[in-house]
């Protein structure tokens, strides 16, 4: 149960943030399927504009995410007007980190988030992915 309201509450979040400011995460789902693959989008946080990703495990490793993530990222730069975002992943999170560096997103400083050695990117308007 505690899932469920974690889960209701996030998405409670979203819709407040795309209320408030044109913006959240966006729902991910493969073209050729009905069902979500996971989330990539934006949230204002007391470190900056939040830049994240989830996505379901049946998804990883096939390009699928940084897919999602380009695109997404591309589309807050031009569409929305973002100047800079920032990305925070789990230091042994190896196939964020390669997402980020993809996407040209660069490393400022490792720290402890939520008890999790971490790490935190960013990337500004104008960066050539």
């Amino acid at each position: 149960m505690l899932f469920f309201e974690e889960a209701k509450k996030y998405i409670e979040l979203n819709i407040r943030q795309y209320k408030k400011v044109g913006y959240g995460r966006y729902g991910v789902r493969l073209k050729e399927k009905t069902y979500l693959i996971g989330m990539c989008g934006f949230l204002n946080e007391n470190y900056g504009i939040d830049f994240g990703y989830r996505y379901s495990k049946i998804s990883w490793g096939k390009g699928f995410g940084f897919e999602a993530a380009k695109t997404v990222l591309n589309h807050g730069f031009s569409e929305l007007g973002l100047e800079k975002v920032v990305a925070l992943t789990a230091e042994e999170n190896y196939g964020s980190i390669r997402i980020l560096e993809k996407l040209v997103f660069k490393y400022q400083e490792k720290f402890l988030f939520h008890n999790t050695k971490a790490f935190k990117y960013h990337c500004a308007r104008g960066s050539k992915i």
